[in-house]
């Protein structure tokens, strides 16, 4: 070997010791690349509380150029380690594949973005997986929440506490009227609200079959009151009926509330009354045109929270008169004015909603002294007063009525003040 080569080969060689000492600190071993904690999915998934209809982006928050990364949906059972993980957008040596681009897009630094949310995306979850040179995969979790509620356009299924009908066989009792269980299409299996394409004969043979009769009815309670927008009504098959009724009770009392022709078929048909109502119970009544005969069906109420503060047909107000309050229930609403049933008495009476008061429990902060306010005495059960709070106590408070003092209960306790109507 000649000496210029030989130069040329010890000059690389201490070069290349060099670069070695210099990137490894001078100690011989490579330096350890910066620690990124894993988060792992079933401690804290991040949750995205989101809108029918709202376009969403979701970040992977990788912190380093990437070799490979993944999102993954999961539909159910997505904290079990079999649940089964589909691939939704995927990235390596170079290619990007979009699975249903019309749903999902990339975004800046491997974001996800979301289009259309509709309600079988509700609880969908979301998973970045992501690997970093010369480190392990990490993955990151989003669950997307539906905010549930009418505001939000997505009512949901009312629960039923119990049920009764006009009459029943043995083999279909009343109870077997109700939706058991959410139906949906196989390809969206955590659908919450009904898609009524995919609701044929969902139920099975759950149904409530009356005996032969020309009118029947299926009452159902709910645990409280809510804001109904509509049911959902299933006939095991075609009957000659003439109209159905959906009824609510005020008082004691059970006023038209919408009526619909029937269906022809043994689909799901959606009854949307023209307004909302609040009530605890609603009775759904069936008219036959001639014959005496046996229906089958089953039903599902939909709703939502009663809002607060607003009136609506079937709220409870209170209504002055007689140098004192009663109690009454919104029946209706015909261009402002209100038509008021009140107890004891078979007629309805319009009032402005300037003159009743909304019988809506009190907020115990909206309560401190000095505040009008309509009571129940404990000392005179059924006595609706007003006065002035004087003092609070932990569940009771004192109210002033000209010079006399007197007793209520917080939860008996309502504001003076004017309520107006709920938006449609």
């Amino acid at each position: 070997m000649s000496s210029a080569v030989y130069n040329v080969l010890l000059c690389i060689s201490a070069v290349t010791l060099l670069f070695s000492l210099q990137s490894t600190g001078g100690t011989g071993m490579p330096h350890a690349l910066p620690e990124v904690k894993a988060e792992k999915y079933d401690e804290s998934p991040a949750k995205i509380t989101v809108k029918i209809g709202d376009n969403i982006i979701i970040p992977c928050l990788m912190e380093y150029r990437l070799t490979y990364f993944a999102w993954k949906l999961c539909h159910s059972n997505c904290k079990s380690s079999d649940a089964k993980w589909k691939p939704v957008i995927t990235r390596g040596n170079g290619f990007t594949s979009l699975c249903d681009p019309e749903k999902y897009g990339l975004g800046l630094n491997g974001s996800l973005v979301v289009k259309n949310i509709q309600p079988w995306d509700n609880e969908n979850w979301l998973r970045c997986f992501y690997k970093e040179p010369f480190v392990r995969t990490y993955h990151r979790t989003s669950i997307i929440v539906i905010k549930q509620g009418c505001e939000s356009g997505v009512p949901f299924l009312i629960p039923v506490e119990s049920m009764t009908a006009s009459s029943q066989n043995e083999q279909y009792p009343a109870d077997h009227g109700v939706f058991r269980r959410v139906c949906h299409s196989q390809s969206h299996s955590n659908l919450f609200w009904p898609i009524l394409s995919n609701l044929d004969r969902c139920n099975g043979d759950s149904f409530w079959c009356s005996e032969e009769e020309k009118t029947s009815y299926i009452e159902i309670r709910f645990p409280m009151k809510y804001k109904i927008t509509g049911a959902r009504l299933q006939l095991k098959r075609k009957y000659k009926i003439k109209n159905i009724i959906l009824k609510v009770q005020l008082f004691d009392q059970w006023i038209n509330l919408h009526h619909v022709k029937p269906p022809y078929s043994t689909t799901v048909k959606q009854i949307k009354p023209a307004k909302p109502f609040v009530a605890q119970s609603l009775r759904i009544r069936v008219l036959r045109k001639r014959s005496m005969e046996s229906i089958c069906l089953n039903v599902g109420v939909l709703g939502c929270e009663v809002p607060k503060g607003c009136i609506l047909e079937g709220s409870a107000v209170l209504i002055k008169r007689d140098g004192g309050y009663r109690k009454g229930y919104v029946g209706g609403i015909f261009y402002g004015r209100l038509e008021i049933f009140q107890f004891g008495e078979r007629k309805s009476a319009l009032k402005k909603a300037a003159d009743v008061i909304l019988d809506e429990k009190a907020n115990v902060h909206e309560l401190t002294k000095g505040t009008l306010v309509l009571a129940d005495d404990v000392y005179s059960p059924g006595v609706i007063r007003e006065g002035i709070i004087e003092q609070i106590w932990a569940s009771s408070c004192t109210i002033k009525t000209n010079n006399e003092t007197w007793k209520s209960n917080l939860n008996d306790v309502r504001i003076v003040k004017i309520s107006n109507l709920c938006p449609s």
